[in-house]
């Protein structure tokens, strides 16, 4: 794959109206440039594409790419970002009859940016704990998911200032549902916070 030939191929398809193709174009640069770790690079390109699909009513693909704007966003820690990728992608899961089961995964990704990106844990904790709540009157498959559960053994950890517990919570959560890496680095920078908090008390 040539990133130089891309230009010229999407003017041309745009010209003649063929936007699906240019979603395919646009979705296709913006894997190139994540390969390649241009992580705003492939952000725009697959804000894009999910636009494009939009437009052209293809719901399924134009979510995908939201997702994949969403899980970028949060790799590069632009977790505001993040987590309004993650809401709409869970959002268009939600009405949707044949993706309904996907939104509990994305309001999980969402609640984990949420963690990340505290600044002080006593302060903010009430507040993620606040939209976690809204989460689960959003999708009625979320609040007795696995996803829900090890959420409230890792808030009640961070509330008790627990680093134990924390780490039971990951385990028992990864004994069902195994961790992959995107997940593993969002948990290591929530448990940094939980251990600096912890280091406050000594």
């Amino acid at each position: 794959r040539d990133l130089h030939s891309f230009p010229t191929r999407r003017s041309s398809d745009l010209e003649m109206g063929r936007f699906a193709t240019v979603a395919k174009i646009e979705k296709e640069l913006g894997e190139m440039l994540e390969e390649q770790e241009d992580y705003a690079g492939a952000i725009q390109h697959m804000q894009q594409a999910a636009d494009y699909f939009d437009g052209e009513n293809q719901k399924s693909s134009a979510n995908q790419c939201i997702a994949k704007v969403a899980h970028l966003c949060a790799t590069a820690e632009r977790y505001d970002e993040a987590i309004e990728s993650f809401e709409r992608a869970a959002r268009g899961c939600v009405d949707d009859r044949l993706l309904k089961w996907g939104s509990k995964e994305y309001f999980f990704k969402a609640s984990l940016c949420r963690l990340a990106k505290m600044r002080d844990v006593e302060d903010d904790i009430g507040f993620v704990k606040e939209k976690i709540e809204e989460y689960r009157d959003e999708d009625v498959h979320f609040g007795g998911s696995y996803e829900s559960k090890c959420l409230e053994g890792v808030v009640a950890a961070m509330e008790q200032k627990d680093v134990s517990a924390f780490k039971k919570a990951l385990r028992d959560y990864d004994n069902i549902q195994k961790l992959d890496n995107w997940k593993t680095a969002i948990f290591l920078k929530i448990l940094g916070l939980l251990e600096n908090q912890q280091e406050d008390l000594t």
